[in-house]
């Protein structure tokens, strides 16, 4: 198959064109792919359920997810922050 005539298939393909099943790939390939997939979803379930027996990191994870925050986890409304900037004399670092 020339270059210009896969150009051409592809371009059908993404406008849903002409499409059939010699156009693809055969289906030990379809299946590994399937296969491949569902091992990474495994894999991800399983990190997550690690990750979740660890209190810190399922704290920390539900932290950037936005759950489980009330008003006890933040600093107090009386609370008043200072920036406060320091100049070393003589140039000391």
């Amino acid at each position: 198959m020339e270059e210009n005539e896969q150009v051409a298939i592809l371009m059908r393909g993404l406008r849903g064109q002409n499409l059939n099943d010699t156009q693809f790939a055969d289906d030990n390939v379809k299946l590994h792919l399937v296969e491949r997939i569902q091992d990474v979803s495994q894999e991800i379930k399983r990190v997550r359920a690690q990750m979740e027996e660890n209190e810190q990191v399922a704290i920390l994870m539900r932290g950037l997810r936005g759950q489980n925050l009330n008003d006890t986890q933040f600093a107090d409304d009386n609370v008043k922050l200072h920036l406060v900037e320091l100049t070393m004399l003589g140039g000391a670092r």
